[in-house]
């Protein structure tokens, strides 16, 4: 039995505004994680890289 579902995700822009911290800072706080840490990677319409 799968547990692990993911049913909102969020863009960085709006984790950033909604904790009052800047879009750097919640990228830099992201690059040492791995999927099994929770990383659910997000592409956006203009965005090749994912974040």
């Amino acid at each position: 039995m799968q547990r692990n579902k993911v049913h909102h995700v969020y863009t960085v822009d709006r984790v950033a505004g909604d904790l009052g911290v800047s879009e750097a800072l919640i990228h830099d706080l992201t690059l040492g994680l791995e999927p099994e840490d929770g990383v659910v990677w997000v592409y956006g319409a203009n965005d090749d890289d994912g974040i």
